[in-house]
């Protein structure tokens, strides 16, 4: 365009953002890499970039675009945070869960990162760090989801003290019926596995599509 360099980096993020907010994550890429490349040296450029990646779902991509930004800028937990969950969604566990570290070390939101390590460590089978991270996070503000979350990790850990407070603050929300019940009964079994449980002619739809998925 022959734009002074300042000038172009400016009309370059203006036109990146006007693309992504019109959902065309095509030119919202092609536009941030060019303000990338009048700014190169600026990590929230990249920063940038490795965002849209992650929305069009080029993941390796966006890790690289993160990657990027943490070597210019390594005091940023954001970076971190966002490169964890990356990571997490390429399967890399152990590079997830050493970022997301990394970003609560610098200050990254407590409940954010705990919310994070508990998918991960689910991901590896680490169950009861997966249920410790997930009580780290969870409050009176928290849904009846979470809570529900929190038996069923529990259930997976074995830990059936922690599973019977959980059921306990689950008692005291509007549930249904039917859906205390089930984790009422899945509390009461631990630490059988499932297919013990079944054994035992616990064998209501809920409890089949629950251990459909965790054989």
């Amino acid at each position: 365009l022959g734009l002074r360099p300042s000038l172009a980096r400016q009309l370059y993020r203006y036109l990146a953002k006007c693309y992504e907010n019109l959902g065309r994550l095509d030119k919202s890429i092609e536009a941030y890499q060019m303000a990338v490349n009048y700014d190169s040296k600026n990590w929230k450029r990249h920063r940038d970039l490795g965002r849209m990646y992650r929305h069009a779902k080029l993941y390796s991509k966006a890790a690289s675009a993160y990657l990027t930004a943490v070597h210019l800028n390594p005091k940023k937990g954001e970076l971190y945070f966002a490169l964890g969950q990356i990571w997490q969604q390429l399967g890399f566990y152990h590079y997830a869960e050493k970022n997301l570290v990394k970003s609560l070390d610098l200050g990254q939101n407590h409940n954010e990162v705990f919310h994070e390590l508990s998918f991960v460590f689910e991901s590896m089978g680490r169950y009861g760090e997966a249920a410790g991270s997930w009580n780290e996070m969870i409050n009176d503000q928290s849904t009846d989801e979470d809570w529900c979350r929190l038996i069923y990790l529990a259930y997976l850990a074995k830990d059936e003290a922690l599973a019977k407070n959980a059921l306990i603050s689950l008692s005291k929300r509007d549930v249904p019926k039917e859906t205390y019940r089930f984790y009422e009964t899945l509390v009461r079994w631990i630490p059988l596995p499932p297919a013990q449980i079944l054994s035992k002619g616990v064998t209501t739809p809920t409890f089949r599509d629950f251990f459909s998925s965790h054989p």
